[in-house]
């Protein structure tokens, strides 16, 4: 199994039996962060992922606390023609502010625009969801403006391959 190894995360490929353990990490405070509904449509989310895994739209990895072993949370990138926004990432609160997210992202779309040869990926964030918008920020995520989502104004961002 192709992982990607930081000094403070692994990132691992989503398997099915990561989907018992991303879920008990899908807290209420991140399930709310994305606006998801429930923790059974995030499952039917992941098992939709794996297809799709198998078909090359899109790059989904755990990221698992190096310490610990624990996952911790997940880092999406979406084919660009097969969804409108490209990322969808989030790690457990408990690890905000720690680095491990920056770390598990920049590792993510390294691999991404080595295997894709693509020159940038884009995301969008509620304009509400400060937390997200300073973490993609941090990593070097440029404003493009704003658009209309489905729950309100959101940030577009890009981040072109350094």
């Amino acid at each position: 199994m192709e992982a990607l190894e930081g000094q403070l995360v692994t990132l691992c490929l989503l398997h099915k039996t990561f989907i018992k353990p991303y879920l008990s990490q899908f807290s209420p405070v991140v399930q709310k962060a994305l606006s998801v509904i429930s923790k059974e449509s995030e499952k039917k989310y992941l098992l939709a992922r794996l297809s799709n895994k198998q078909q090359k739209h899109t790059w989904f990895y755990c990221v698992f606390n190096n310490k610990t072993n624990q996952l911790i949370g997940a880092i999406e990138i979406r084919d660009p023609y097969a969804s409108r926004g490209q990322l969808y990432c989030w790690i457990h609160q408990d690890f905000w502010g720690t680095g491990m997210f920056g770390e598990a992202l920049v590792l993510a779309a390294r691999a991404y625009f080595k295997t894709t040869g693509r020159m940038f990926l884009n995301a969008y964030v509620d304009e509400t969801n400060k937390q997200s918008y300073t973490a993609l920020k941090k990593v070097g995520f440029a404003d493009i403006g704003f658009i209309k989502g489905a729950r309100g104004t959101q940030y577009e961002l890009v981040l072109r391959k350094q």
